[in-house]
Parts: structure tokens; C-alpha cells; sequence
């Protein structure tokens, strides 16, 4: 998940069975208790915090080797962030080097993350 400080809350209390990957998040998910520990998150939230997009291939090669026989990769940006253009284009690359699909899930608004959820469990 492509996030910023605040919004990943209504993410987090929409979906309690798939998991949810903080990248490039401006903000500590520690500091506002998205997880419970750097060590040991807990529930379904864990992540890496600031990740340039040259990292971007790398984290989605790991995600790859992590479950070998998921074919999509659902991204959810938001389109008010201008870095995320540069990371779903990142994403875009390593997905399509992988012969994985990558979907890209706009999100602007806490409003819309309910949408959001329907659309990656769909």
C-alpha cells in the first residue's frame, strides 16, 4: 500500500484477512498506532517507511517470492501524492517483469477506501 501520514486507519479497520503493506509512508506506523511494534507489528499491517522507487522492483520481487503463486498485485496510491506517480510506474516495471498484473487502486479519501477493499477482494 502506497500511503500517507493519517490515511491508512479506514484501510485498516476495512480489512482484518489480507494483509496490508505500508510503502512510502511519510509518517511513523509505529507513532500512530498502526502497528504495535517495529519488531512485531501484529494484526495485519507491517511495512517499510520511505522507500525511494529504485527499491520499488525489489519489495515486489520479495512480495513475489513470499506468495510465488499470486499472479496480481493490487497498489493502492493515492493520486493527491505527487511521489506516487513515480512509484506505481516502478511497480508497473517490476509487475510486468515478474509476468504478475499489477492493479492500481486510486485513493484520495478516507471515504474511499471502503470502494477500495471491495475492489482488492473482488
Amino acid at each position: 500500500m502506497m500511503g500517507q501520514s493519517g490515511r491508512s486507519s479506514p484501510l485498516q479497520q476495512c480489512t482484518r484477512c489480507s494483509s496490508v503493506v505500508f510503502i512510502a509512508c511519510r509518517s511513523c506506523s509505529l507513532a500512530n498506532g498502526f502497528v504495535a511494534s517495529l519488531a512485531k507489528p501484529g494484526g495485519n499491517i507491517t511495512g517499510i517507511v520511505i522507500v525511494p522507487e529504485e527499491v520499488q522492483g525489489k519489495l515486489i520481487g520479495i512480495l513475489h517470492e513470499l506468495v510465488p503463486k499470486a499472479r496480481r498485485i493490487d497498489i493502492v496510491v493515492n493520486d493527491r501524492n505527487l511521489n506516487h506517480a513515480a512509484l506505481w510506474i516502478a511497480a508497473q516495471n517490476a509487475c510486468s517483469a515478474l509476468d504478475l498484473e499489477a492493479l492500481r487502486i486510486a485513493v484520495s479519501a478516507p471515504a474511499q477506501f471502503g470502494a477500495a477493499v471491495d475492489q482488492i477482494s473482488g
